[in-house]
């Protein structure tokens, strides 16, 4: 099914520039946090964090605003760095399989649909397209060609 789609899509648009960025930017931003996230700058925060956590929730400081605004907006730092980081790698990924031929940009979609199981995602999105666009009354069997 995933064959079918790519050629279907590569027919259609003449290159995998889009579908390689929508498949990248799906791809969970866990997958792209090793090894940075075992560096001392993100262990660091990860210990100040629940140290923070366990002061906030600590009998003492139960009811201080000032522990539980610390503890939000170190939080949000962490996640927003972790994030960041992630984007960053997407955007290298993303840079380095443009410069590769479309042979080789095939086989990562190929490998990278199947692996995070993408495949029922891009088809209800390619239908959604048809519908938008007035061309629902293309038929979308089950085999997976368009």
């Amino acid at each position: 099914m995933i064959e079918a789609y790519l050629k279907a899509y590569y027919e259609a648009y003449g290159n995998y520039t889009g579908l390689l960025v929508n498949v990248v930017l799906a791809i969970p931003n866990r997958e792209y946090y090793e090894p940075e996230v075992s560096s001392f700058q993100y262990q660091e925060m990860r210990q100040e964090l629940n140290l923070l956590r366990q002061k906030r929730y600590s009998s003492a400081y139960l009811n201080d605003r000032a522990v539980a605004l610390k503890f939000k907006n170190q939080t949000r730092a962490y996640l927003q760095a972790l994030d960041d980081l992630a984007l960053e790698k997407k955007q290298e990924l993303l840079l380095s399989l443009f410069s590769y031929e479309e042979s080789v940009q095939e086989y990562f979609l190929r490998i990278t649909i199947d692996r995070h199981r993408m495949i029922r995602r891009l088809l209800s999105e390619l239908r959604e397209f048809l519908k938008v666009s007035g061309l629902g009354r293309l038929q979308l069997d089950r085999g997976g060609s368009v």
